[in-house]
């Protein structure tokens, strides 16, 4: 649910984006209040609370881009979204913090930005051991497949290391690599 107003008109929310609002009866003993989970009638006439455990929202993680008086803008996937301030503790532009859509922000996670390139989810890898160094020893025959092909891409590869000074004279660009696709055994 959004919004309660003063004339009791409750204004909600569908999770597909949709809205629409509900009169709420006065004297009501339990009011709907922003934030609370509801179940409405399939006439969308009547809505009644709903146990939170019903939808568990999903917490999001976003960058604190500003801190206005009461809100936070907060930085979330790429969008820019306004986030009541927590009481329990103080958020400062560039902290990294996680909440959700109802309670705003719950927990501050680093005082720094964390993107996501940052994070590191595992043992690391060295790719140095992926690597060979070359030893001379190969040549075009050690590839299989088709000759004209391997006659190509033997230009492709040596035209340019033979004549770089005149290539680059006419404003022709060398390629940076030559990519083999195909069965295997074909190159």
């Amino acid at each position: 649910m959004k919004h309660v107003d003063d004339q009791l008109l409750v204004y909600l929310e569908l999770p597909t984006g949709y809205l629409f609002t509900l009169q709420e009866y006065e004297g009501d003993e339990d009011p709907l209040a922003a934030g609370d989970l509801v179940l409405v009638t399939p006439d969308l006439d009547y809505a009644d609370r709903a146990p939170q455990a019903l939808w568990p929202e999903a917490p999001w993680i976003g960058i604190v881009r500003s801190v206005l008086a009461d809100e936070a803008i907060v930085n979330i996937n790429g969008n820019l979204r306004t986030v009541p301030l927590p009481t329990a503790f103080e958020v400062v532009m560039g902290n990294t913090v996680e909440g959700t859509d109802r309670l705003g922000i719950t927990r501050l996670l680093a005082d720094k930005p964390i993107r996501q390139h940052e994070i590191f989810l595992g043992d690391a890898f060295d790719v140095d051991k992926l690597r060979e160094t070359p030893d001379g020893s190969l040549t075009y025959d050690d590839f299989g497949g088709y000759e004209e092909v391997k006659d190509r891409v033997k230009d492709l590869i040596e035209l340019p290391l033979h004549y770089h000074d005149e290539l680059q004279m006419i404003g022709a660009r060398a390629i940076k690599g030559v990519l083999f696709t195909g069965p295997s055994g074909t190159g």
